[in-house]
């Protein structure tokens, strides 16, 4: 899993596994060295569309960043919302690394895989079909 793909699933884990997420933060926290370097903050970030007529802004949403570090080792996070304890643990996790983050950040994206799936699946049913 490259750096990216593990920060989109620690973010993915504060929507769909947030208490195992939290508890791996927590569990980050006791038993390592660990100093916050940017305090949970909110900030706004524009939602885009790209389409072949050109890029929409759709909306602007709200997301909260942290930055950390752990055993000489930096970690940031950006999760949607405001949720500064998520965004600690994952800053926390994403500075550690390690089997156990990777496992929780692909189970994360699969599950948000899997949700948008379902989610296409009940719009394609409703599709009229010219007849």
């Amino acid at each position: 899993m490259t750096a990216p793909e593990r920060l989109s699933g620690l973010a993915a884990a504060a929507r769909t596994r947030r208490e195992r997420l939290l508890g791996l933060g927590d569990t980050i926290a006791a038993g390592d060295e660990a100093a916050v370097l940017e305090a949970p903050a909110a900030a706004v970030v524009p939602v885009r569309l790209v389409t072949a007529a050109g890029e929409l802004h759709l909306v602007d949403a709200v997301v909260t960043t942290a930055a950390v570090e752990v055993r000489g080792r930096r970690g940031w996070a950006c999760v949607l919302g405001w949720d500064d304890r998520a965004a600690l643990a994952a800053a926390l996790c994403d500075a550690l690394g390690g089997a156990e983050v990777t496992a929780l950040a692909a189970a994360a994206l699969e599950d948000e895989r899997a949700r948008a799936d379902a989610s296409a699946g009940g719009v394609a049913a409703t599709r009229v079909v010219p007849g």
